[in-house]
């Protein structure tokens, strides 16, 4: 049997959707899959996969602008594909329903984002806050903002839910 050869796509603000993509990765090539993990802004076009999974993370409700970029340079491919798409967002991580709503939200607007692809699958998943990574008035922003929200940690990303995820990503190709 023929690995299958998937292509991972991400943009990440301050680390923590690359080290989702790399996990998803490390999870896809336990199931013998050939994987490659690349940044939206010089990412590849995906004509040699069979299958494609392009996350962002979350910032003012959207995508980061280059996953959003890479969508539409590559629609024509990506529409003839199966497509995953996944997003991380630190408003997951609240205990409250509110975050089920937040998910529904991006859903749908990532749903939106580009009529002629239509994803297998959308995962949603809490972010971290990476200070060490961010520039001094992001840290100051971000920090009262969880501050106010109730967040205490840094690092809210379920590794087993993700894990999960992208096995069932896999067991539909």
């Amino acid at each position: 049997m023929t690995s299958k050869k998937v292509l991972i796509v991400y943009a990440s603000g301050f680390g923590s959707t690359v080290d989702v993509a790399e996990v998803m990765a490390e999870e896809l090539r336990s199931l013998d899959m050939e994987v490659e993990v690349q940044s939206a802004d010089i990412a590849r076009a995906p004509q040699v996969d069979e299958a494609v999974i392009i996350g962002s993370a979350i910032r003012y409700d959207r995508w980061l602008p280059t996953a959003q970029q890479y969508l539409k340079r590559h629609q024509e491919i990506l529409a003839e594909n199966p497509v995953a798409y996944f997003y991380s967002c630190l408003a997951l991580a609240a205990a409250s329903s509110l975050s089920t709503d937040d998910e529904q939200i991006y859903d749908s607007k990532l749903l939106n984002l580009n009529s002629r692809i239509n994803p297998m699958m959308i995962g949603g998943f809490a972010g971290a806050l990476k200070y060490k990574l961010m520039p001094w008035y992001f840290r100051l922003i971000l920090g009262a903002i969880a501050k106010s929200k109730g967040f205490t940690g840094e690092d809210y990303r379920d590794w087993k839910a993700i894990r999960n995820w992208i096995r069932q990503f896999a067991s539909r190709l």
